[in-house]
């Protein structure tokens, strides 16, 4: 990638035809991407032939992390991380993982697409005694390049605490609360599916899945460690044609 692509100012055409709700400006638009950003793209199974690769982007450590949604090179923290509330939740933590070391069980939902693959995530270098945890907020990136308008797209996601879906900088959908804990477990229990099929274009997509951690009442402390609020989403992107 050369230097001019990575300093482009991008205006996203979604938000152009008028689709705002959350769309990033052209004012704010311009980003810097790392030079080792992950693309998935999409081609022709044989020339000639019109069907196209579905596309599963499960969440794991291939997705950038950056500190807020300007998506400037100032901003980038690092690829993910997997974490863990404890050794026993999710069902299994993945080695390579970082425990938070959370007393008892969180984070049971599942999500099936993507081949399974998908894993609980956080920003990089955060530990069970990293603090403050709570209103922590992290901005998870990729970018995808679609041939054609696929025929569906969805988005499935759990969280501790809340989620927002961005999809060329458009807010797509919002699960979660960071500051009702009843919402907030339901949302780390279950997946919820999102659609974002209408906001997908030809080219190149951004993906952008935005995570916060709640207040520290949920776990009865303030300047609270990882360890005793824990964070994390986890997701799959969906595409089939």
């Amino acid at each position: 990638m050369t230097e001019q692509s990575q300093s482009t100012r991008v205006v996203f055409s979604l938000c152009a035809l008028g689709l705002t709700n959350g769309c990033i400006t052209s004012q704010d638009a311009a980003f810097s991407e790392p030079t080792d950003a992950v693309t998935a793209d999409t081609q022709p199974l044989s020339q000639g032939e019109a069907k196209r690769q579905d596309i599963a982007l499960a969440s794991d450590n291939n997705w950038d992390v950056y500190s807020n949604r300007s998506l400037e090179k100032k901003e980038y923290l690092g690829k993910a991380q997997l974490v863990c509330s404890n050794m026993a939740n999710p069902a299994q933590c993945r080695e390579g993982a970082v425990d938070y070391g959370f007393g008892t069980g969180l984070w049971s939902a599942r999500i099936d697409a993507c081949g399974g693959n998908a894993r609980w995530i956080w920003a990089p270098g955060i530990t069970g005694a990293s603090a403050p945890a709570e209103w922590a907020e992290y901005y998870f990136v990729n970018r995808v390049s679609l041939p054609a308008r696929p025929a569906s797209a969805q988005v499935h996601l759990a969280v501790d605490d809340l989620a927002e879906v961005l999809v060329n900088g458009c807010s797509v959908g919002t699960i979660g609360s960071i500051t009702d804990f009843g919402v907030a477990w339901a949302t780390e229990s279950a997946p919820t599916d999102i659609d974002i099929t209408s906001s997908l274009a030809v080219g190149q997509n951004t993906i952008m899945i935005r995570a916060a951690n709640g207040t520290g009442a949920f776990s009865g402390c303030t300047n609270c460690t990882y360890q005793q609020n824990p964070a994390g989403v986890i997701f799959c992107v969906d595409v089939r044609y």
